[in-house]
């Protein structure tokens, strides 16, 4: 059970490094959004770029919201 624990600890341990790191692309990501919308006159398009850009939002999003919900989920079990 010791080493179940451990384990357990290990894992939650990486899954909190790893949520971490994807602060870092989804800081870009929205930063070029954020640009993009600053575009004039006619370069002002939902371009298929930006359409990648949102989805690439989205998806890190709910990476992350899993990546929550796991931890927790560990930290329930380790109490």
């Amino acid at each position: 059970m010791i080493t179940e624990t451990n384990q357990l600890n290990e894992a939650k341990r990486i899954l909190e490094k790893c949520l971490a790191e994807t602060e870092n692309p989804l800081h870009i990501a929205q930063e070029c959004l954020y640009h993009r919308e600053k575009r004039q006159s006619i370069d002002l398009v939902h371009d298929n770029p930006e359409k990648e850009l949102i989805k690439e939002v989205d998806i890190i999003k709910r990476c992350q919201e899993k990546m929550r919900n796991t931890i927790d989920r560990a930290n329930v079990q380790l109490g």
